[in-house]
């Protein structure tokens, strides 16, 4: 009798592993990208499976699913010394509002590493913006007139 339950206990903790193998669930404000034995797993189109909020079945130990924040994210740069057109420093401190709009194509570029993500776009911004403070004296760093000047360029 004793033997017959643990038995059962076993193979009630076996069948509760598999059902949890299988399911997965994705939070609101999330997305999940399939990836098949570690590729981008596509439709019949040949576009990536992604899945929305809600509970959702996969297959145990081939395909998994990789949860991504897909709400808006603040980068937050510390001050960085610019020099401007005239060899100027000016003392910049700037943040930046970013979330993820191609989900795949974030993978494939950073794979799914947010650290990575932000260390490309703190370098491609900060380039940026090193060229535009560059090409401008102090008096049109400081100007309320950017907006204009831009429109002309």
């Amino acid at each position: 009798m004793a033997i017959s339950k643990t038995l059962i206990g076993i193979v009630v903790f076996f069948i509760l592993i598999a059902i949890y193998a299988c399911v997965y669930s994705v939070r609101e404000g999330q997305q999940a990208l399939l990836l098949r034995l570690g590729a981008i797993v596509t439709d019949a189109t040949g576009k990536p499976v992604m899945t929305g909020p809600g509970l959702h079945s996969k297959i145990p130990f081939i395909t998994e699913a990789r949860l991504f924040d897909t709400r808006l994210q603040t980068l937050d740069i510390k001050s960085s010394r610019i020099v401007t057109a005239e060899q100027k420093d000016v003392m910049v401190d700037y943040f930046v509002k970013w979330r993820i709009n191609n989900l795949a194509l974030y993978y494939t570029r950073t794979g799914g590493d947010i650290n990575q993500a932000s260390t490309l776009l703190e370098q491609q911004l900060n380039d940026s913006l090193r060229a535009e403070f560059g090409r401008r004296t102090i008096s049109e760093v400081v100007s309320d007139d950017r907006a204009t000047r831009r429109g002309r360029r």
